[in-house]
């Protein structure tokens, strides 16, 4: 199975990448629709890929179905996906911001 966006994060953590809990999971809160899918997607990937133990479960690393919808335990995350999570939010919010800026200029014109 290829996942082109997976790999690509694979390769761009190959080193020691800086990464701030803390800063990952406000990252998270502030993800459009598009991006908290592809966040599990990423995160269950990884587990697939990596965790032969716990491929049977279907919530990745400790997560949970709440009302408010999907929660993942990000503490419960190994440190290389955690460094993926991070370049991922970081390009992911930029994508973001782009797409704001461009609906901004089409209603202006």
């Amino acid at each position: 199975m290829s996942f082109p966006l997976f790999s690509t994060l694979l390769a761009e953590t190959e080193g020691n990448v800086q990464y701030d809990l803390s800063s990952i999971v406000d990252h998270v809160k502030l993800l459009d629709e598009e991006g908290f899918e592809l966040t599990y997607a990423i995160i269950r990937y990884y587990q697939i890929s990596y965790d032969n133990d716990t491929v049977k479960t279907t919530l990745p690393y400790g997560s949970k179905f709440t009302k408010q919808g999907l929660k993942i335990d990000f503490a419960n995350l190994p440190q290389r996906l955690l460094m993926m999570m991070s370049v991922f939010l970081q390009l992911h919010t930029q994508k973001m911001e782009t797409d704001r800026q461009r609906r901004l200029l089409i209603e202006k014109n």
